[in-house]
Formats: C-alpha cells, sequence, structure tokens
C-alpha cells in the first residue's frame, strides 16, 4: 500500500470517459479536478500533471462533491463536464481549457443559494440537453431539479418533490431501455428506497424498497443482457447491493454483502464478461459480472449465468494486496482502476466516560493555605491519535523537515484485472 503526506491528494470517485475509457475524471480532497490518463499496453494509470497550455485544470472553492460527463462526447467534440461543488452552482467546464462555459443556479425556499450534492447527464438522446440536479434539505423541499444546457440560468423545465421526506439526493441514474421511456433512479442519503421518476409525466412510477439506510450509488442493467435492472448500494453501514427488476419493484430479485467498515463512497459497475474467460475458475458460461469495491482490500467480483441470481459466497477476491478500495471505473472488458487508501475515526465510548469522571471531580476543602498535593484535581492527558496516513502528515515533525516531499499529485490508484487469482 502506498504512504501518503498532508499535502499530497487522496483520489476518491472516479468517472471514465464515455467515448475513451483512458481518459477519467476524478473526484479529491483538493480544491480542483484532477485527470487520470490509463496505458492499456503498461496497464497502469497516472495522474495527468497541471500544465496549462497541455493539460489545465479547473480550480473550486472547495473539492468537488460529483462530476458528469457530457455523454456525448466525441475526441475534442463537446468534450466538457459538469462539477458539484460546495456553494457553488452546477457548472459546465471545457475540458480542452478549463474555461467555465454555462451555469445553473437554485434557491431554496427560504430564497438561499444551494449547491447540487449530485449530478446526473441523461445519455437518451431524446434528453440530450437535460442535466439533473440532486438537491434536498431541511428548507428544500425540491429534491430534483432538471435544466436544459441551451438555458443557463436558474429556471429548471421541471422539477421533483417527495411531499413525505425532505431528505437529501446522494445518487441519480438515467435508466432506458428497448420499448420503456425514460426513468431517473433517485436515492437519498437518510431513506433506504430509490424512487424511479418518469421523466416523460414527471411524476414517480415506483419507489424501490431492500435497503437499511441511505443510497451511495445507483446503476442500471446492461440493455441486451440484464434490461429492466436497477442496482444501489448502501450507505452508512449497510454494505448491500441491492438489484430489482423495475417491472416487479415490490421487492428486491437479490442483495449481495461486501465488506465497508467506513462511510466512503463504495463504488460498483456492472460487466458484460465473456464466458470462455471464467472457465479456469469453474463458471463457464457466465456472461454477467458485477465488480465492487471494499473494505478489506481489493474488489469483489460476482458472477453468474443469464436467468440465475448471484448469491453471497460466490464472489471472487482479486488484488487484496492493494489495500481497500472505494472509487471504481470500469477501463476494459476485464480491467478495472480503483482509488485505494482508506481513513477511519477511532470512537472510545469508554475512554470518553473516564474523562468526563476525571473532569468532574469535586475540589477538596482546605483548612490551610498549602493544600495535599494527593488531593489535587487530575485533568486527563489525552493525545489525539495518529492518523492511519502516514506517520507525522497530520502533524508537525522533524522528520517532514528534513525528507523533501516528493510530489503532490495523488498516487492512491491502483488497476486490477479481473482475471487474476486472489492475491
Amino acid at each position: 500500500m502506498p504512504t501518503f503526506w498532508k499535502e499530497q491528494a487522496h483520489v476518491r470517485r472516479l468517472y471514465s470517459a464515455p467515448d475513451s475509457t483512458s481518459e477519467l475524471l476524478a473526484t479529491c480532497d483538493k480544491t480542483y479536478v484532477p485527470s487520470l490518463a490509463y496505458a492499456a499496453s503498461t496497464n497502469s494509470a497516472v495522474v495527468v500533471a497541471e500544465d496549462d497550455a497541455t493539460a489545465p485544470r479547473v480550480q473550486l472553492p472547495f473539492p468537488a462533491i460529483d462530476l458528469a460527463w457530457c455523454p456525448f462526447k466525441k475526441g475534442t467534440e463537446n468534450a466538457a463536464y459538469a462539477t458539484a461543488c460546495h456553494s457553488q452552482p452546477i457548472q459546465i467546464w471545457d475540458l480542452e481549457d478549463a474555461e467555465l462555459r454555462a451555469s445553473y443556479t437554485a434557491t431554496n425556499d427560504s430564497d438561499y443559494h444551494v449547491h447540487a450534492h449530485a449530478l446526473c447527464w441523461f445519455k437518451a438522446p431524446t434528453h440530450q440537453h437535460w442535466i439533473a440536479g440532486g438537491y434536498g434539505g431541511f428548507e428544500d423541499v425540491t429534491q430534483v431539479r432538471v435544466f436544459d444546457i441551451m438555458a443557463e440560468g436558474s429556471q429548471p423545465i421541471w422539477t421533483y418533490s417527495d411531499r413525505r421526506g425532505k431528505g437529501m439526493v446522494s445518487a441519480m441514474h438515467d435508466c432506458q431501455w428497448q420499448g420503456t421511456v425514460s426513468l431517473l433512479a433517485v436515492g437519498s442519503y437518510n431513506a433506504p428506497s430509490v424512487h424511479l421518476i418518469d421523466c416523460r409525466k414527471r411524476c414517480p412510477v415506483a419507489e424501490l424498497h431492500g435497503l437499511k439506510r441511505g443510497v451511495q450509488v445507483i446503476r442500471s442493467g446492461i440493455e441486451g443482457s440484464d434490461p429492466y435492472c436497477v442496482y444501489a448500494g448502501g450507505s452508512q453501514g449497510d454494505s448491500r447491493i441491492a438489484c430489482w427488476d423495475v417491472r416487479k419493484p415490490c421487492a428486491p430479485l437479490f442483495t449481495l454483502s461486501r465488506p465497508v467498515h467506513t462511510n466512503q463512497v463504495f463504488e460498483f459497475d456492472l460487466l458484460d464478461l465473456h464466458p470462455t474467460a471464467a472457465s479456469d475458475d469453474g463458471a463457464s458460461g457466465c456472461s454477467r459480472g458485477l465488480v465492487s469495491t471494499c473494505s478489506t482490500g481489493g474488489v469483489l467480483l460476482y458472477r453468474w449465468r443469464p436467468g440465475d441470481i448471484p448469491s453471497d459466497g460466490t464472489e471472487v477476491h482479486i488484488g487484496a494486496s492493494v489495500g481497500p478500495t472505494s472509487g471504481l471505473a470500469v477501463v476494459g472488458p476485464e480491467t478495472v482502476v480503483v482509488s485505494t487508501g482508506s481513513r477511519t475515526y477511532d470512537v472510545c465510548p469508554d475512554a470518553s466516560k473516564e474523562r468526563a469522571c476525571t473532569l468532574v471531580q469535586p475540589l477538596p476543602c482546605r483548612d490551610s493555605d498549602h493544600g495535599d498535593e494527593t488531593f489535587r484535581p487530575h485533568f486527563p492527558a489525552h493525545r489525539r491519535q495518529r492518523s492511519p496516513m502516514q506517520d507525522g502528515s497530520d502533524e508537525e515533525s522533524s522528520l517532514a523537515k528534513l525528507e523533501p516531499l516528493r510530489t503532490t499529485e495523488a498516487t492512491n490508484i491502483a488497476v486490477l484485472s479481473l482475471t487474476q487469482r486472489h492475491t
């Protein structure tokens, strides 16, 4: 596992370009949007260094919350992407020169500007000018605002509100299969369900139940091999991935558990596998796959045949040596790029109670000016635990001064081949 420094960027979520798997964007803990380049010849992915002439970066006041590629990008044509950032409207940026092209603002019920928590740029040709932002919260009853990218401003073309709750939207995904209308799947941080919205009539058509907490990631089934299916990954301690058939939305078709120990966004994606590729593992004929990141290291690969459903215990653990993973992007039929590393914050209730009891000890009564030393109040000498990242990264250290910082670019990226054995 690589070590990280305080000044070094840490990649979170990954987004591959719609026209090229060798070009990726990412969110990170810094106030810019890094670009990544994947080379199939060397099977490696690196962060592209900033260059004002050839590779400028979009600078934001805060780290990006979510990104969305223009789904109709073809080379340099329509090479743009949208960002959601704290205290900022939805903004569309040019990939070549990192210049702002358009912005779409929103105000809540108190007439204050609000920012989007999730983005969805529609892929359907009939809705190619639509971009949706996920909002919501205590002072905003509107969960979804859909803007026309050709009409910059603050007027959405349509909105969606769930009157039964005021949760913030955490994930969105547009779903469209042959012979069906376009649907928008919406998940929230504090609601264990996924809402399906009919984009034609702008009304909810189904509510998918089965998770325990909030929703982190939403995906739709692959056209031709896995149609009419919606997948959602739980959050806030719910480690499961649930799958529903939208034609029978009453209960999930199946759920899959994965080891999740933090509140990071653990991404997953669907794969269209070649049946012959898995013949050595006794899974011949499996043409459907799901790959997910996890806290125990590497990725989990589920494979199943058409007509079957996967189950816990049938997954293959791949690349455990890279450490915990969270972000994921599919860059080939059997290759994924992942972001590695995790950061946990230990909570010790017993230690907290002990410190609280120490603080409330009463002061002893003294008959003289010189009290007994044994009756002096004992204040807790609590020291903040070190970060699980590189020792000395969060505190000033003489060693850090002696050893110069090599680079501030993110290095927590790994490429995994899904055909390799458990490592």
